[in-house]
């Protein structure tokens, strides 16, 4: 377990970078709703929690307060995985398109039967 002493309050920041509530973090990071509102202690599983909702959250940072409150290398990782994402739903949107114009075709075919 890590102390609590200036987490809370790095979480608190990361939390208003990031323009959610404590609340929706909590939600988002998957830890019970007020989860740090009276605790000493802030456990290793809130941790991998919080690491694994926002993988771009520096972990040194949060833990120590020392180096930058981002993981550079993860907002490349995610990124490159936006990238990705936004290819295939461009692939997705031009295979759907394909199938309107295919049924507005057969539409007409059959419209002028």
């Amino acid at each position: 377990m890590f102390f609590v002493m200036g987490i809370i309050e790095r979480i608190k920041q990361f939390a208003e970078y990031k323009e959610v509530s404590m609340r929706r973090f909590c939600e988002i990071a998957g830890i019970a709703s007020g989860g740090f509102t009276k605790v000493k202690s802030v456990g290793s599983e809130n941790l991998s929690k919080i690491f694994n909702a926002f993988p771009d959250i520096n972990l040194t940072w949060l833990i120590t307060g020392k180096g930058e409150m981002l993981d550079n290398h993860a907002q490349t990782a995610d990124n490159k995985f936006a990238m990705e994402l936004i290819g295939k739903k461009e692939a997705e949107i031009k295979s759907l398109y394909r199938k309107i114009w295919e049924q507005e075709k057969e539409i007409e075919e059959l419209k002028n039967r």
